[in-house]
């Protein structure tokens, strides 16, 4: 999966030939590691933009969140099944 980073992140960056002219983001680093309690669990993997929305990758279940004020979200669940949940019918 990838997204293009926002300015001001730190960024890995592959130089597929000798001139520097055509560098590829291969992914982003990581800086708050030790503060972000979400990943301190290395079985769960998160995906999320600056906007708030989410998806989460856990054993068992894959949510996905969006990021409004009254947010949309969708949990697929190997104990509960799928459940979709919406501010509006």
């Amino acid at each position: 999966m990838y997204s293009m980073p926002i300015v001001g992140t730190s960024a890995s960056l592959y130089f597929p030939s000798e001139t520097s002219e055509e560098p590829i983001v291969t992914g982003c680093v990581r800086t708050n590691g030790s503060s972000c309690a979400k990943t301190a669990d290395t079985t769960k993997r998160y995906f999320g933009t600056e906007h708030g929305s989410e998806i989460e990758m856990v054993p068992g279940a894959l949510n996905i969140k969006g990021g409004s004020k009254e947010p949309l979200s969708i949990s697929f669940d190997d104990a509960v099944g799928v459940t979709i949940k919406s501010h509006k019918n």
